[in-house]
């Protein structure tokens, strides 16, 4: 079974995205934790997000096997600071989740289901929120 087929029976019988968004975002570290030429992974979560998120025994259990180091620079920033530093630094679009082209797990997770279980189910476990795509830096 995929990562992705695993995260999707998680949605499913859980009714929402959180447990298989936060099982997707632990098996993308760890993946790029084994690469050998990997030394450190910055993972963009900020302060107040809730979903991704590694807890800290997960980070230890990846820094320790994989002797690499896991970053989290924008950990400390809540979202109002973080968009203070987007508006200055880059564009963006912004819009419904389901009406933003990006590639990330929702996206990926939201087609299996479609396909699976009908476009229907998406709205019944997905709730309507605001997400963003960077279109570029500004000059």
């Amino acid at each position: 079974m995929t990562v992705l087929e695993k995260a999707h029976d998680m949605v499913i019988k859980d009714g929402f995205p959180k447990n298989a968004i936060n099982y997707i975002h632990g098996a993308a570290v760890e993946k790029l934790a084994k690469d050998p030429d990997v030394n450190f992974i910055a993972d963009g979560i900020r302060r107040d997000d809730r979903v991704p998120l590694l807890d800290i025994s997960q980070i230890r259990s990846i820094e320790d096997r994989y002797g690499i180091h896991y970053v989290s620079p924008l950990k400390g920033y809540g979202r109002a600071a973080v968009n203070e530093m987007v508006d200055r630094y880059l564009v963006i679009e912004e819009d419904q989740s389901d009406n933003v082209i990006k590639a990330d797990y929702e996206t990926e997770l939201r087609e299996m289901i479609r396909q699976r279980d009908g476009p229907e189910k998406i709205n019944d476990v997905f709730p309507a929120h605001v997400q963003s795509h960077v279109i570029e830096r500004k000059s």
